[in-house]
């Protein structure tokens, strides 16, 4: 794998890294179009089967969480889960389908949330794809903003 692409990023969850490489091969190798919309479709169909430690986003906390001015998104995860972590140490945020957005995900402590997983299929998805051909984004886009305007997890269902 090649260094610098988010196959190799540690704020890449795991689950999306398998698909991201695909990605890239189809860019490479082979007929986009299909195999592109094939790929999403596969990925949006299992990622609600995946376990949440593998949609784990890891950032390192690098200053005591009172000495930021601003609220990066991975202190707000913390600041959100109302846990407290030491500066140098990585905070597991995952998107929530609530009013916090994003938490810290700590598996020894009970957590009530829902995954957000039209965020994860939106950031780690369909932008990635943005970032090697704009027309299949737009194109992805579309399926994503479907005539209903359904969330992506009944949009796949049905």
């Amino acid at each position: 794998s090649v260094t610098g692409f988010e196959t190799r990023r540690d704020d890449t969850p795991n689950y999306f890294k398998q698909y991201l490489f695909k990605m890239y091969e189809i860019f490479l190798n082979e007929d986009i179009e299909n195999n592109i919309m094939n790929l999403y479709s596969e990925c949006l169909r299992d990622i609600n089967k995946v376990n949440v430690e593998d949609l784990i986003i890891k950032l390192k906390l690098s200053r005591d969480i009172d000495l930021y001015e601003n609220f990066p998104i991975h202190v707000r995860a913390l600041k959100n889960s109302d846990l407290k972590i030491k500066r140098g140490e990585n905070v597991n945020m995952i998107y929530v389908k609530d009013k916090r957005e994003v938490i810290h995900y700590d598996q020894t402590v009970r957590q009530n949330f829902i995954i957000d997983y039209d965020k994860y299929m939106l950031n780690f998805f369909i932008n990635k794809v943005k970032l090697l051909n704009e027309d299949y984004y737009e194109k992805l886009m579309l399926k994503y903003k479907n005539k209903n305007n359904r969330s992506l997890l009944e949009y796949i269902k049905n």
